[in-house]
């Protein structure tokens, strides 16, 4: 009687595991908060002033390109799957930046951070940023 309780029981929490892997968390994890900056060549992006700069805090997700007003996000919740985060959130109107709701996947690997996802027609930006204590350029 006690086996068939405890195997219950474990069989319980097994199932649950994968659900609560897929439920969606408010904020960024923390593995992904830092300021992180462009790798593409400065000639090969639409705004060459200078590479852009992605800054993920514990709230907020920043994407900063020369000559546009900075694009950020607030409201965030993510959620792990299929090997990277995948984040929805409201993108605040600042100058032409039109604002709404966006989302967006991001992967990280080492340093690196990937964008993997975009279905937003307000974020057109680079695929790789490095991480960076500071800007360059």
């Amino acid at each position: 009687m006690g086996l068939v309780f405890l195997v219950a029981l474990w069989g319980g929490v097994g199932l649950t595991t994968p659900a609560q892997a897929a439920t969606w968390h408010h904020g960024t994890p923390k593995q992904l908060r830092g300021m992180y900056q462009s790798t593409t060549p400065l000639g090969k992006h639409s705004a060459a002033g200078f590479a852009p700069v992605v800054t993920v805090r514990a709230k907020t997700f920043s994407l900063s390109i020369s000559n546009n007003p900075e694009s950020l996000v607030k409201h965030l919740k993510y959620q792990y799957v299929h090997g990277h985060y995948q984040f929805k959130g409201t993108l605040q109107h600042i100058g032409f930046v039109k604002g709404g709701k966006v989302t967006f996947g991001l992967k990280k690997k080492g340093h690196s951070l990937y964008f993997v996802q975009k279905r937003s027609n307000t974020f057109a930006m680079p695929d790789r940023f490095k991480q960076t204590t500071h800007v360059k350029g």
